[in-house]
């Protein structure tokens, strides 16, 4: 029995997390969204980045796994995944444009990524 309800209890605490970065840490806007996103996603990441700077509409999985430099840029729409054991790694001063999507990847120092 208490085995159970500790699973439903982890199982809602994740319905809970989850709608919480869907509805109000991806897509609150302007500056107050800019930095909800960089308190909270900085200290999910795994090395916790202090200048960091994410637009909305980003979707990200598995922050642990994920390594951010210092003054690191991604723009809207971006997908960072990382789950299935997979590592991202993205060195200091780097800008990840719009639409861009990571998998499992390393990024070095003055790097730019964007969609053609």
């Amino acid at each position: 029995m208490i085995a159970r309800l500790t699973k439903i209890l982890k199982l809602l605490r994740g319905e809970i997390r989850e709608l919480f970065e869907n509805f109000l840490i991806k897509t609150l806007p302007g500056r107050t969204g800019k930095l909800l996103r960089r308190l909270y996603w900085s200290r999910q990441f795994h090395n916790h980045p202090l200048s960091l700077s994410i637009s909305g509409g980003c979707t990200i999985t598995s922050p642990e796994n994920i390594y951010i430099g210092e003054k690191v840029s991604i723009m809207h729409n971006c997908s960072l995944y990382a789950n299935c054991n997979g590592l991202i790694k993205i060195c200091d001063r780097v800008s990840i444009n719009s639409n861009v999507i990571l998998g499992g990847v390393r990024m070095e120092r003055l790097s730019l990524v964007a969609m053609c």
